[in-house]
Parts: structure tokens; C-alpha cells; sequence
């Protein structure tokens, strides 16, 4: 019931709340917010493959290790996200996509 309540809260102050307004509305954040679901079906595959690479160049210090290695997971995340977005999920977005599939396939076995 909290959970609920707080989020209802921080709806009704993003919507009324022109400061939050301007900061949801960034560009940016926008298209992140957008890129949600490819993110969370592909971040903890990410992060297990940057992480076996990273563990090959250790950083002797700690807290500039954990900022480094956060830095390049968080891109490399966001990165591989906003590719599979755009060629995956954006494409399967239009309504009777798998008809375009289909279609240059086709086309492409009658020219030959």
C-alpha cells in the first residue's frame, strides 16, 4: 500500500510540479524511458559479459575502481540497449511488422 501511495504522490508531482515537468521532459530521459523494456530484458547480460572483461584490468584503487568500472557498464548498458531498441524493438512496434518480413523475403526469392 505504501509503495502505491508513494508512487501516486510522485505522479501527481511530476504532472503539477513545473521543475519535475522540465526534467521528465529532457529529451534524453525521454528516449532512456522509452528504451525501459530493452534495457531490462538485456542489462544483467550485459553487465555479466563487460564485468568477465573488466576483471582483466584491475584498478588498485577501490573507489576510483568502482566509479571506472560503474562508468563503463552504465554505457556499455546503455548503449547496447539503444541499439537493440532501435533495430529490434522499435521495428516490432508497427502494426503488422512481421508482414514486412515476410514481404522481402518473398520479393527477394521471385527475383531470382
Amino acid at each position: 500500500f505504501l509503495k502505491k501511495g508513494l508512487l501516486a504522490v510522485f505522479f501527481y508531482i511530476a504532472i503539477t510540479n513545473n521543475w519535475w515537468k522540465n526534467l521528465l521532459s529532457v529529451q534524453w530521459i525521454s528516449i532512456i524511458g522509452g528504451m525501459c523494456y530493452s534495457i531490462y530484458l538485456l542489462h544483467l547480460m550485459i553487465m555479466s559479459a563487460v564485468t568477465k572483461l573488466l576483471v582483466k584490468m584491475p584498478i588498485d584503487n577501490k573507489l576510483l575502481g568502482y566509479f571506472i568500472y560503474g562508468s563503463i557498464i552504465l554505457v556499455m548498458v546503455l548503449l547496447v540497449s539503444m541499439l537493440f531498441y532501435r533495430f529490434i524493438e522499435q521495428p516490432c512496434m508497427r502494426r503488422d511488422w512481421y508482414k514486412n518480413i515476410f514481404k522481402k523475403k518473398i520479393s527477394a526469392v521471385k527475383e531470382n
